[in-house]
């Protein structure tokens, strides 16, 4: 178990910090301080590249800082004042971390306190606003719902949502989906806080939103592993918002056939490509062909076409009034 005592030698006799007081994906202040050392000249002193940072930072949206060498972080509970009361870490504490992480860019982005007459002062450099005068017009998206929300607080798996201009949703730090990019349907995703009524005591699995995990699989040829797979920073959101990065409407029903889409068909497909290329030399250019033939907009056309007609055979009328994604027109006609 690592001490204060210990941050001298493991980081080289010099320690520089950054203290985390705020989930600014999630949108709420963490109520204590996670304090985080590192190598002050980890860039320039020979440190290696910290693969655990770089695995669970993978898959985000932005090019996250090149941390290099041992790092330590610690929770810290008490006041201000107060920065040597520590606490025990939690696996949401983790899910902190990993948010940070995934948003710093190392160009001064996230930079949280200040230091003022021997006190940590709190500071918001994370708005999560954006400038009125880029903002796009209202739209509509989609929620959908997590496990904990569905089975305890009794929704549904996915509602359409209003969207306002100044929403969250549109800060350019939330996630996007490399499948629906390549097929014309630019999607960003933001998560809700947990609801109280499981966040705490609620069961293992209350986080997990299985659409989620197919909306953010990985399609980065670079790293053979990670194909397919649901990058570290995506796994267990809980619930979360969709909308379209190009502001047009989306609704339930075509998130519903998108996730169908990529479960019964390019996972299938890509997946057996990613078999195959176990035993060859060249699976990057056998990826990148699959990924041209596979993950095409005529493609899930197709699949939209034979899944709307099935759900209105079996009866589920509504269906006969939702447009194409690519219409982006509500029911109303608007």
């Amino acid at each position: 178990m690592a001490k204060l005592d210990d941050l001298d030698r493991l980081n080289n006799g010099s320690v520089d910090s950054n203290l985390v007081f705020k989930n600014a994906v999630l949108g709420r202040a963490l109520g204590y301080i996670i304090m985080m050392y590192y190598r002050s000249k980890f860039l320039t002193d020979g440190s290696k590249r910290n693969q655990s940072i770089s695995t669970v930072t993978r898959g985000s949206t932005v090019k996250t800082h090149d941390w290099r060498g041992p790092m330590l972080f610690m929770k810290n509970i008490g006041p201000a004042s107060d920065m040597e009361r520590f606490g025990d870490m939690t696996l949401s504490d983790l899910r902190d971390i990993v948010d940070w992480l995934c948003q710093y860019t190392g160009e001064g982005s996230n930079k949280s306190v200040e230091w003022k007459n021997n006190a940590v002062m709190l500071r918001d450099d994370n708005d999560l606003s954006v400038n009125p005068s880029t903002a796009p017009i209202k739209t509509h998206g989609v929620r959908l719902n997590c496990l904990g929300d569905q089975t305890i607080s009794k929704l549904p798996q996915s509602t359409s949502v209003s969207i306002p201009p100044r929403h969250p949703i549109q800060n350019n730090n939330t996630a996007t989906c490399a499948i629906a990019t390549l097929i014309g349907l630019p999607l960003r995703v933001w998560r809700y806080r947990p609801n109280k009524a499981w966040a705490k005591n609620g069961p293992s699995d209350a986080y997990a939103n299985p659409a989620v995990g197919l909306l953010s699989l990985s399609l980065d040829i670079n790293h053979h592993d990670d194909w397919l797979k649901t990058p570290t920073a995506w796994q267990d959101t809980g619930s979360v918002l969709v909308v379209r990065a190009d502001g047009k409407p989306l609704l339930p029903e075509h998130l519903e056939a998108l996730c169908f889409w990529i479960e019964n068909h390019v996972f299938h497909a890509l997946a057996k490509i990613a078999e195959e290329d176990k035993v060859t030399e060249n699976w990057k250019k056998k990826r990148e062909v699959a990924l041209r033939e596979v993950v095409r907009k005529e493609k899930f056309e197709e699949v939209w076409v034979g899944f709307v007609n099935a759900k209105v055979h079996r009866g589920e009328s509504i269906w006969k009034e939702v447009s194409n994604p690519y219409d982006t027109k509500l029911r109303n006609g608007t």
